[in-house]
């Protein structure tokens, strides 16, 4: 996504960092019906990012998927294995992006779509409980990430939903390989042999750990690099912030 081409200047020289996007690095093909809390997000009926269900009528993503866009623009796509046919199609009504939201660090970059209409919930479409304050995130967790982006760096999106189990890193093996780009909303996640990613096209979507949703894909270095993993907003660090928005 183009936010992240403000990264460039203040990361690694000659890396290539990329607003990730899941057609998974290293995955496998995937049934909607055993990732139901899964979407895609669509600008002017493209796919560009991904999401989570977290109530019947708001979807979890990264800020940087939603801005500049307004609401009229943007659409999501639920209970498909494909983001351009099948499932249903809802219109947005509108957009909250977390306020600390930051273009230059990717600092808590989470944002809330709300649907101009309700989902109903079946086999294939489902939401999925957000972490909260307290949830652990022990390091060598088994975590799932889903979605439609690449499967190769620079490469053509997913036609079909794709899945991959990865690992929780420890925060301090992530400050260790990043540095002070890791704030303190932020956590690693992948397979330090490069071998499984999150890749270009579905930045937004959504980490599972334990049953919930621990994380929202966020920037990378290039995908599926050795001691390079993903970088996910930690939902749990801003679960206040969500549940206070549901409220509203």
């Amino acid at each position: 996504m183009i936010n992240c081409l403000i990264l460039v200047s203040l990361l690694i020289l000659n890396s290539s960092i990329s607003c990730f996007g899941l057609r998974i690095i290293g995955g496998e093909k995937a049934n909607i019906a055993s990732f139901p809390s899964t979407v895609s997000l669509q600008q002017n009926g493209e796919h560009s990012c991904g999401g989570t269900i977290i109530n019947n009528v708001t979807i979890l993503t990264a800020a940087h998927c939603v801005k500049p866009f307004t609401a009229k623009v943007l659409a999501i796509r639920a209970g498909s294995d494909f983001h351009d046919q099948g499932g249903v199609v809802r219109k947005v009504s509108r957009v909250k992006m977390h306020p600390k939201y930051s273009d230059m660090t990717l600092n808590h970059d989470v944002a809330l779509v709300f649907l101009s209409s309700p989902l109903e919930f079946s086999s294939t479409i489902k939401s999925v409980p957000i972490a909260v304050k307290g949830d652990l995130l022990p390091a060598n967790a088994n975590a799932t990430v889903s979605g439609w982006g690449t499967t190769v760096q620079d490469g053509e999106i997913s036609k079909h939903l794709r899945s991959a189990v990865v690992k929780v890193i420890s925060i301090k093996k992530c400050r260790k390989l990043f540095g002070t780009q890791i704030k303190s909303t932020m956590f690693c996640a992948g397979l330090l042999s490069g071998s499984k990613d999150a890749c270009q096209g579905d930045s937004g979507g959504g980490l599972i750990v334990n049953g919930k949703v621990a994380g929202v894909v966020s920037w990378g270095l290039g995908c599926g690099m050795p001691n390079l993993p993903g970088i996910y907003t930690r939902v749990a660090t801003v679960s206040n912030w969500i549940m206070a928005n549901l409220k509203n």
